[in-house]
């Protein structure tokens, strides 16, 4: 997408919310508190995630007295707020890009491929992060591997060899052995409809071939072709196979239940393990690629907690001089620590607890393939509410996968044609 482009659907976007939200409402200019780098975290207070950070920023202030740091959590607007702020030209010094450094925000951010600490990044951190010209666009601090989650004692119980599932017929025959037992295959919470929308977004890449994934690029969306990535959804719900609670259940329930060992698998892969453990420390778990209905099975790759340096920022030196602070080998082996996903650097240890062994075996030993998140690399800016409420709907029986599909499709030749232009 060019540059102008970018603008406008950035201001178009921020247009429709200038109904204030309290974040935004406070940001104000950059620094005009206590004249401190505004770093928009997108974390969550109180998080793991942002007590490490908090934590080696302290460092970073003690080393650098004349510089202060301002670390602002996530609130519930963020992206909205990130809009609001970009089209008043009052960018955060620093904000998270959360996913969209390069496809997104790049024309709003500093290109960080000179700095130093670029070429420390693995092969994954580079496929995902950079653009196609190679510029990056923000400091990864981890990168998101997608994929299934599992326990293994339920899996045990149930006789099913997570080695064996490559397809989505294996997957199927798996959930009927787990729920022989009375364990839930598939845990879904309705209230955070998000996750069945993330069951759509990384399993859809699975239907799809290269050369209709390329026609995507070009504007063809063709609804008999995302249909079956729906009636996927539906032939696993229809068989009993998603949590019958769905409607009333949260993510708490989930973790819950996989802690109690009832619940088998999550497709919210690591992200899960990383709130699970506050449920069960020692949970037996493994993590596995996406089945796969017409390619290889596969992990999804993507951009994922990611630091980018306002090009507006007063303080630009100060910012860039914190950011390669962060990058250094001992600082983000602290926050890779932070979360359990993989390292975006080649120095730096992964910290997956009992899903490592699995992840290797994947990505080590049978170097199961990566692809990027289906929306951020087929998709206009712009679908991802439509990816929930359609396959939302297909879960609660709302929609029928053809219709969902029709409703894809409308969304995506709105969006295409605007950012086209």
């Amino acid at each position: 997408m060019k540059a102008s482009k970018v603008l406008k659907v950035v201001a178009l976007l921020a247009a429709g919310s200038m109904a204030i939200t309290p974040l935004a409402a406070c940001g104000g200019s950059s620094n005009s508190k206590n004249d401190a780098l505004e770093v928009w975290t997108s974390m969550d207070t109180g998080s793991t995630q942002i007590k490490a950070l908090q934590k080696v920023t302290d460092e970073f202030e003690k080393k650098n007295p004349d510089v202060k740091i301002k670390l602002v959590p996530r609130a519930t607007s963020y992206e909205q707020d990130i809009k609001v702020r970009l089209a008043a030209n009052n960018a955060p010094d620093i904000f998270n890009t959360h996913g969209w450094s390069k496809n997104r925000y790049a024309n709003f951010l500093e290109n960080l491929s000179t700095r130093t600490w670029a070429k420390r990044l693995n092969p994954t951190a580079n496929n995902v992060m950079r653009a196609k010209n190679k510029n990056l666009y923000a400091l990864p601090l981890a990168v998101a591997a997608n994929g299934v989650l599992y326990d293994k004692d339920v899996l045990d119980q149930a006789g099913v060899d997570a080695k064996s599932i490559n397809t989505w017929a294996d997957f199927m025959g798996a959930c009927q052995k787990i729920k022989a037992i009375g364990a839930t295959p598939l845990g879904l919470p309705g209230k955070e409809n998000w996750w069945t929308g993330n069951v759509a977004d990384m399993t859809a890449m699975g239907f799809y071939t290269k050369a209709q994934e390329k026609d995507l690029l070009a504007g063809k969306f063709d609804p008999k072709l995302y249909e079956p990535v729906l009636q996927n959804i539906k032939d696993i719900k229809d068989a009993g196979y998603i949590n019958v609670d769905y409607v009333s259940a949260s993510p708490d329930d989930m973790y819950r239940l996989m802690g109690q060992n009832k619940l088998a698998f999550s497709f919210q892969g690591l992200d899960f393990l990383s709130s699970l453990k506050s449920y069960a420390p020692n949970a037996n778990v493994g993590f596995m690629p996406y089945p796969s209905q017409k390619t290889e099975h596969y992990f999804a790759a993507g951009e994922l907690t990611a630091l980018g340096v306002s090009k507006t920022s007063k303080h630009k030196d100060q910012a860039l001089k914190y950011i390669d602070f962060l990058a250094q080998k001992d600082v983000m082996t602290k926050l890779t620590a932070a979360v359990s996903q993989p390292t975006a650097f080649n120095d730096v240890p992964s910290t997956l607890g009992k899903a490592t062994e699995s992840y290797d075996y994947w990505s080590k030993t049978k170097k199961v393939p990566t692809q990027e998140i289906f929306d951020r690399a087929y998709l206009p800016d712009g679908m991802w509410n439509t990816i929930i409420t359609t396959a939302d709907g297909v879960v609660t029986g709302q929609s029928t996968p053809a219709s969902a599909s029709d409703q894809m499709k409308t969304k995506f030749d709105g969006l295409y044609k605007k950012t086209a232009k």
